[in-house]
């Protein structure tokens, strides 16, 4: 590795849902766990089924600490381990005289995707199955990057300063109580899904008034409003009529469909439980919304929030979706940490 990456490095798993990782040493007490600093110290690599992947070996950087996650009765790493060279097997290939390291110990084999030895020991496709040899996984490399001198949790939001719906808003939070990483999956706030952590973050609602949101159409007329409509095709007919303050706009489409478009006014909208009133209890009331999963190979959650109400949806794609409810799709909803 020419340069030095610091990363931090995640691991998944998940007793309760069937997702255990059998790997990992010790029981580790979220669904995904933050381990610490590492580096990449090896890329390779290998053939899976048809396809061609990466692997990549990592190393903590601060050896001089024992890892929160390691086992107990496991001890801090000795001072002769900490640092020494690489002693991973390294052996030149005789077809395209590429050098590779022994990641396994099955038998060396040439790394380089591009030769014909490529993924071959001992004149035969490696096996599926196979043990990493002890030389790769005992050496150490120097890290020459910086650590970073500050905690790499995200500061709470500052709820007294924002609104709901801004973007210092949209992301997860990191429990204060538990540790765990939690999304904004209600639409009131953060709650904590970590189970017995009772953890609630919720920020305080400021009345949007509906000429705030509406852009370029926040002029409310007070007689009969002037549309903007504009007819596309030649085959459409249209028809004006009024019904006290409304406008309303007759389409006929082909096969005798017809759509109809009213237009209301400042005099209509700020009626007693009018479109003023409603658009003002939609952000007063709770309405029980929350993001939902999309159950894919791996679990998705919605940019938009939803509720009963919502009676379906056309999925158009495996990220984004489209309500029946307008309201529903509120694009200023949180995204997952």
């Amino acid at each position: 590795m020419q340069h030095a990456a610091l990363i931090l490095r995640i691991v998944n798993d998940d007793r309760r849902s069937g997702s255990e990782n059998k790997v990992c040493p010790s029981r580790v007490p979220h669904r995904y766990c933050v381990l610490g600093a590492f580096h990449v110290t090896d890329i390779w690599p290998e053939k899976s089924e048809s396809c061609v992947i990466y692997k990549f070996r990592m190393e903590k950087v601060d050896l001089a600490r024992k890892s929160w996650w390691a086992p107990e009765n496991e001890g801090p790493v000795p001072k002769n381990q900490k640092i020494q060279k690489a002693i991973a097997l390294e052996t030149t290939c005789n077809k395209c005289d590429k050098k590779s390291k022994q990641v396994y110990k099955q038998g060396w084999t040439c790394l380089n995707e591009e030769c014909p030895w490529f993924w071959m020991i001992n004149n035969t496709e490696a096996p599926e199955n196979l043990d990493f040899h002890t030389g790769i996984l005992n050496q150490r490399k120097h890290f020459s990057g910086t650590l970073p001198p500050f905690s790499v949790v995200p500061k709470l939001p500052d709820v007294t300063s924002f609104h709901m719906v801004t973007k210092q808003c949209w992301k997860g939070i990191v429990c204060p109580k538990c540790g765990g990483c939690n999304q904004r999956a209600e639409w009131a706030g953060w709650k904590c899904l970590t189970p017995d952590c009772d953890y609630e973050l919720t920020p305080p609602r400021y009345i949007i008034p509906a000429s705030a949101v509406m852009g370029d159409l926040s002029y409310e007329y007070q007689g009969h409003a002037i549309s903007d409509d504009a007819i596309l095709g030649k085959q459409v007919t249209f028809n004006r009529v009024t019904h006290g303050f409304y406008l309303i706009h007759d389409y006929h489409l082909t096969n005798g469909i017809i759509v109809t478009h009213g237009h209301s006014n400042g005099i209509i909208n700020s009626q007693p439980g009018g479109a003023n009133d409603a658009f003002r209890g939609l952000q007063e009331g709770s309405l029980g919304l929350r993001r939902l999963l999309l159950q894919t190979q791996s679990e998705l959650t919605f940019l938009t929030f939803d509720d009963t109400f919502s009676d379906k949806f056309t999925a158009t794609g495996s990220r984004s979706a489209h309500f029946s409810k307008d309201f529903v799709s509120l694009l200023c909803s949180p995204k997952s940490v």
